[in-house]
């Protein structure tokens, strides 16, 4: 059996992931379908190392109180093949636009379909970026329900990921609730 989608950076097409190749091949079976490698991430402009102090993972965020959505949101912005800065500016910017989404799409049921533009975004090359410009317009002309609808083709304004809009208001995050 093998995984549908294996990625990683790509520092690690040569060795790693050729040698994963390789040797999955001598067994018999292909390790993934499809190959996906990303860009290094980079700290506000520069790039993240523990040697420069500026690494931190996914939980760190968590624990500062960076909800699980924003952190979607601010790495989605950015296509997978170009390289990911993570900022204050963006990642504030990010809560700011999903607390405005949420706010248009509270007490709205989900359209039946998502809008074609952002599928056919994705069908290009997984082009996240692209597709978020395309819910900034749908927000813009106030269709709430395909807003909703196209951004959880995402995982963004799910009803379990919501709930840090309301809970940063006044109380504290579900940290579990919202890696789900």
């Amino acid at each position: 059996e093998s995984f549908d989608i294996h990625g990683g950076g790509n520092d690690l097409i040569f060795p790693h992931h050729e040698n994963e190749i390789a040797q999955s091949k001598c067994v018999g079976h292909d390790f993934a379908n499809i190959w996906m490698h990303n860009e290094m991430l980079q700290v506000e402009g520069k790039k993240m190392s523990k040697s420069l102090g500026n690494f931190f993972t996914v939980r760190d965020l968590l624990d500062q109180g960076v909800p699980g959505e924003v952190i979607r949101f601010v790495t989605l912005g950015t296509h997978y093949r170009k390289p990911m800065d993570w900022t204050e500016t963006k990642r504030a910017e990010a809560e700011r636009t999903l607390r405005g989404w949420h706010s248009k799409t509270d007490g709205v049921a989900p359209a039946d379909a998502p809008s074609d533009e952002v599928i056919a975004a994705l069908a290009d090359d997984m082009n996240t970026h692209k597709a978020i410009q395309v819910l900034h317009e749908i927000a813009r002309k106030g269709d709430p329900a395909v807003l909703k609808r196209s951004a959880q083709v995402l995982g963004l304004l799910t009803d379990e990921l919501g709930d840090w809009v309301a809970s940063s208001m006044g109380g504290g995050l579900d940290h579990e609730k919202i890696l789900q």
